[in-house]
């Protein structure tokens, strides 16, 4: 698991929620309604918005997350403040958390 607070948080949310690197990068921090325990997905694949859970050991992280980056727009920016995180990076932060993993499936690592 990542050091770095951003990059665990990105990881935990996609792999919990079942998430897509460009819905991940996208998401603002009212998609997440903490009352219903659901995230809104706009940026899916397809014009289709849907909800996918938002599981209960996630915001602990969360809270950690928006307490120490205080985002203005997305909830993953990237280097400069309103701009989300590039999926590139994202992509990147994937790749070596499976390779520190010992993860090797070729199909995996094509993210």
């Amino acid at each position: 698991m990542p050091r770095n607070l951003k990059h665990r948080t990105c990881l935990s949310l996609a792999y919990s929620g079942g998430l897509r690197i460009s819905e991940l990068a996208h998401l603002m921090p009212e998609d997440l309604d903490r009352s219903r325990m659901q995230i809104l997905v706009f940026h899916g694949k397809g014009p289709r918005t849907r909800y996918v859970p938002l599981a209960r050991n996630m915001l602990g992280l969360l809270n950690e997350y928006q307490r120490f980056y205080r985002t203005q727009k997305y909830l993953f920016e990237g280097q400069k403040p309103g701009v989300p995180i590039a999926t590139t990076t994202l992509g990147i932060v994937f790749r070596t958390a499976l390779k520190k993993a010992g993860i090797q499936k070729k199909w995996i690592l094509n993210l």
